[in-house]
């Protein structure tokens, strides 16, 4: 088998739907032979049902993760995966007709690459409010944007690294690089990190990926993570990722100094505009975070 497609969901029954239903309307070459893995991670609504239904359409398998956390799904993924690659994806997106397509021919173009990534294009199901998109550059990551260009190219640094939502990787390198559950979400936490993770320990063993450009999908954006408690929360678990990985460099001391500083400075610049106000916002977020991670 050559593919093995890996969804890990909690709760998405709301979500996924679309997510399949974009799987069954895949222009798939029909000599790939594929199977879809969803890891339902306890989730307590009918997502196991919904997944179910779409059996007579897809080659669909549901198998369930009791320790809870994106990490211990991705780690079961792998367990169950028979296909010789794993293309990760999520239950909040839209992919392309060619998605599959493309990376079966890279795959094959390029059959020495650890793994590969594609575009992720958030697309919002409501009207965008004024201040994610005055503030693109800081809100971008939130909503998993990755966009390298339409141009092919081998991945070997940090800084080009595909995200979670759309990369793939060969199955006999992945069994050797697991998921951390330290890293990842978990439940209502907005902690990531986990693919990071993988992916870099995978380059600093001497391997390299390749970006597919034409391996693309949409990331459905619901309303409610156009929200400042949203954008605060993913930041606050980029400070907790931050004190875990050895990051930041700053003591405590100097953490709750800054701290203070910048929450005197949000109060007065809150009366401007978000321009000024949403990156201080963001950084208070992550000193939280780091603060938290510390146990303060």
């Amino acid at each position: 088998m050559k593919f093995t497609i890996a969804i890990c969901t909690w709760n998405g029954a709301t979500r996924i739907v679309k997510t399949l239903n974009s799987l069954v309307a895949m222009d798939r070459k029909s000599e790939i032979d594929w199977e879809l893995i969803v890891v339902d991670n306890n989730s307590s609504d009918s997502t196991n049902e919904i997944c179910l239904g779409f059996s007579d359409r897809l080659p669909i398998r549901v198998v369930t993760e009791k320790n809870q956390g994106h990490s211990y799904s991705r780690n079961c993924a792998i367990d169950h995966a028979q296909g010789d690659y794993i293309i990760w994806t999520d239950d909040d997106v839209l992919v392309d007709s060619n998605w599959i397509n493309a990376y079966d021919l890279a795959t094959e173009e390029y059959p020495d690459s650890a793994f590969f990534g594609g575009k992720i294009v958030p697309h919002f199901e409501h009207k965008i409010p004024n201040w994610v998109q005055l503030n693109w550059e800081i809100c971008v990551g939130v909503f998993a944007g990755r966009d390298m260009g339409n141009e092919s190219f081998e991945i070997d640094s940090l800084d080009t690294l595909p995200y979670g939502a759309n990369f793939a990787t060969k199955r006999e390198i992945q069994n050797r690089f697991r998921y951390d559950p330290q890293f990842g979400r978990t439940a209502e936490g907005v902690r990531g990190f986990d693919e990071i993770d993988v992916l870099s320990r995978m380059l600093n063993a001497g391997h390299t990926g390749r970006w597919v450009p034409h391996s693309s999908l949409r990331h459905l954006i619901e309303e409610s993570r156009t929200t400042l408690k949203y954008v605060s929360d993913f930041y606050f678990g980029q400070g907790e990722t931050w004190i875990q990985r050895g990051v930041s460099t700053q003591t405590k001391k100097e953490i709750r100094r800054r701290l203070l500083a910048l929450r005197m400075y949000y109060v007065w610049q809150k009366l401007t505009f978000s321009k000024n106000w949403l990156p201080i916002m963001t950084e208070i977020s992550n000193l939280k975070g780091q603060l938290a991670q510390l146990g303060i």
